[in-house]
């Protein structure tokens, strides 16, 4: 009874061992290629990892996309609150125009202690399991939807 989110970047549909950004040759990608295909099938839903910049680009990942639809799977794309600048209406909008698209994953929920600005996300873990929210995270967020 537990399901399977599987997790996918668009380097994956045409892999190269470039050591350019967001190529799987990248310091920070996984250096496995697994047969992505066959994972969608296995899988109970799908998440696509792009870093989009507050762009939505329809095109990345067509072939994970086509694949997830054609199987009748869910599929997130995410949505980078502080690093990719993608909490945006332009984005929100794009993303619901793709019908392959079951909507976005908000990333990078909490805090982040190494960044310039720590407080990135929408929410921090506390001590003793209380949580803080990001007002003006949680306001943009509501503002959007």
């Amino acid at each position: 009874n537990k399901k399977l989110l599987l997790h996918l970047r668009n380097c994956l549909e045409e892999p190269t061992l470039s050591s350019i950004y967001e190529e799987l040759g990248f310091w920070a990608m996984p250096k496995v290629l697994p047969d992505w295909e066959k994972l969608i099938e296995l899988a109970d839903e799908i998440t696509v990892k792009d870093y989009n910049f507050g762009t939505y680009r329809r095109a990345r990942t067509t072939k994970i996309k086509d694949k997830a639809r054609q199987l009748g799977k869910p599929l997130w794309i995410h949505c980078y609150i502080a690093q990719g600048k993608d909490l945006t209406a332009e984005f929100f909008d794009a993303v619901e125009r793709d019908e392959r698209v079951s909507g976005v994953l908000l990333y990078e929920m909490g805090h982040n202690p190494y960044a310039s600005n720590p407080w990135i996300g929408l929410i921090e873990t506390l001590p003793h399991g209380k949580i803080a929210i990001n007002k003006e995270i949680m306001e943009k967020l509501k503002e959007i939807l």
